[in-house]
């Protein structure tokens, strides 16, 4: 099933994304450049170099209880006789350098494309004297369900660059772990106390810490705490992501204030607009339809509006078309994709006729969205491919699978 996900730093506690306007593509991603000191790293085109880097890769033990904490450690060593330059980057980054599976990971498919680690591009350089180490740790329940007793197998690969070009990797280890969570053991308050209590240190970094674990994990034994939390830091870029896995009524009312009161192009707001549509409780269409037409501009505001609404939003989207013009026309063609709605295909076949090549690729896009079919057109002309979805949609306008993002 497709996955319609904003492969977006806005998915992400741990950056300030880009707001310009998320592209749908045709392979189902959501596109924004990457710096090009990175596409190679990304890409996993690295020129040899000659150091001698050691690295592993190691768990602090081999069974957790469920709902535990589970981190996994990168220790690299310079094993080498001079100095070395390294890139340091927030592990959680799509430029890391780290490729991480766990094996109930959801595998992503060119129909659903998986999200994307957070963090920014930010980057620094460290240097290791010989002998000296250089230890990361990276919180797997963050990007990976880790919900259900059963074994773990890891499959982890970090590829560490030089400091003074990322292009080149002069270390590069993959490795296999395997962890356990105990079927009869489960984490309560008591046991998360040492994060709990972190939480108001007067660290500014153990706080953060403790709080992003806090957020990672959302235990509903510690629904109060993490509902205290957020109410003192409303705009907390861990609010939206704790407040959907906590998944309360409280949370869920408290994600739809952030979005009620947070200022324009805040991504906290997208991320809470976003977490709100995915409910699929109708509750809260009227208020992201609010949101949306403030500013149909914005697909980070659309999308969850045509999410949420379904068939009710296809009304509100042609009105769009037919009376915006520029990129809110845009958007709410685009949009048309995240509503699920069969009523939405017809329209979209008569925009796939439409002589601007903007109008026409971004129907295409929305109806290979909604059908999981491809059109391959004969020509570069984008609306090329209309006479084989028109004959498709009169042969299976009635039985023809219509997707919902998911």
């Amino acid at each position: 099933m497709r996955c319609l996900l904003l492969l977006v730093a806005v998915c992400s506690p741990l950056t300030q994304p880009s707001l310009a306007e998320p592209r749908l593509s045709r392979s189902g991603n959501y596109s924004f450049e990457v710096p090009r000191a990175y596409q190679a790293v990304l890409q996993g085109q690295y020129k040899p170099a000659l150091a001698k880097m050691t690295g592993r890769f190691y768990l602090d033990k081999p069974t957790y209880k469920l709902g535990e904490p589970v981190f996994l450690y990168f220790e690299a060593t310079n094993a080498g006789p001079k100095p070395q330059s390294v890139i340091r980057i927030n592990p959680y980054s799509p430029i890391s350098g780290y490729t991480i599976h766990l094996s109930n990971d959801v595998q992503p498919t060119d129909s659903c494309p998986q999200i994307s680690g957070g963090g920014s591009f930010a980057y620094s350089s460290q240097t290791l004297a010989p002998n000296a180490k250089l230890l990361e740790k990276i919180l797997l329940n963050y990007e990976h369900p880790i919900t259900a007793p059963g074994n773990y197998n890891v499959d982890a690969r970090r590829n560490l660059t030089r400091g003074s070009n990322p292009d080149i990797s002069f270390l590069d280890v993959r490795q296999q772990l395997r962890f356990s969570v105990e079927p009869d053991s489960q984490m309560d308050a008591n046991d998360l106390k040492v994060w709990t209590d972190l939480v108001n240190s007067s660290g500014r970094q153990k706080s953060y810490d403790a709080t992003f674990v806090l957020a990672s994990l959302a235990p509903r034994s510690l629904e109060q705490t993490l509902l205290d939390i957020f109410q003192v830091q409303p705009f907390s870029p861990l609010a939206p992501m704790a407040l959907h896995r906590l998944n309360t009524a409280r949370s869920i009312a408290a994600l739809a204030t952030i979005v009620r009161v947070t200022e324009y192009g805040n991504p906290i707001g997208f991320e809470s607009a976003r977490y709100l549509a995915e409910t699929q409780d109708p509750q809260w269409f009227p208020l992201l339809l609010d949101v949306a037409k403030k500013h149909p501009s914005d697909g980070f505001y659309m999308y969850p509006m045509a999410q949420s609404g379904g068939n009710l939003a296809v009304p509100v989207l042609l009105e769009t078309i037919r009376s915006e013009k520029g990129m809110a026309r845009q958007i709410a063609i685009s949009s048309l994709a995240f509503t699920g709605s069969r009523a939405a295909i017809p329209p979209l076949l008569e925009l796939l006729r439409n002589p601007d090549h903007e109008t026409s690729e971004r129907a295409s896009s929305s109806l290979e969205y909604l059908t999981h079919r491809h059109q391959t057109p004969p020509t570069q002309s984008p609306q090329s491919p209309y006479p084989m979805w028109h004959a498709w949609w009169l042969q299976h306008a009635k039985t023809a699978h219509i997707y919902a993002p998911t």
